[in-house]
């Protein structure tokens, strides 16, 4: 189970909390609350879910006694990209600038939306799966995607020029 559901998590736990360390230690602690509650898990259950949302709790537990979650904020909306953007930039740059600012847009989304689309859209999970992971009916979890991809529009507007 870990060996095959590792990375995946370890990069779902990463953007959720915002922190290498932080990331760490989430999933190990979602991966031994996991094994415990292994007999509980039901015969036919999908096992790749149900991981998931484990990690988004645990996630959600970890920022909460650490009072990170306003500070990891902070930290990914102070990387958001300058007004004015030199002719000279390398493509290099002009990238990775793009790629902080997509990521500071996803984490200011309100948590919903932003463990909905994270889920589908980065962690290539489908609808029933984010469903299950976040506890909610399919159709809640195809609406907060959705509604999730709209309020990025606004945030990354001027990359889309």
């Amino acid at each position: 189970m870990v060996r095959e559901y590792e990375k995946a998590l370890f990069g779902a736990a990463l953007r959720i909390v915002g922190d290498r360390d932080l990331a760490e230690d989430v999933l190990q602690s979602a991966f031994l609350k996991a094994y415990n509650a292994l007999p509980s898990l039901k015969p036919g259950s999908n096992l790749r879910a149900w991981l998931y949302r484990i990690l988004v709790n645990t996630a959600y537990d970890h920022l909460e006694r650490r009072k990170t979650y306003a500070r990891a904020l902070e930290a990914a909306a102070s990387r958001a990209p300058a007004a004015s953007r030199g002719y000279d930039e390398s493509e290099a740059d002009r990238q990775r600038e793009l790629s902080r600012s997509v990521e500071a847009a996803v984490r200011s989304l309100p948590a919903r939306y932003r463990d909905a689309l994270l889920l589908r859209s980065i962690q290539g999970l489908s609808y029933a799966e984010v469903a299950e992971a976040l506890g909610i009916p399919e159709t809640t979890a195809r609406s907060l995607v959705h509604r999730g991809k709209q309020m990025l529009v606004p945030k990354l507007a001027a990359w889309m020029e």
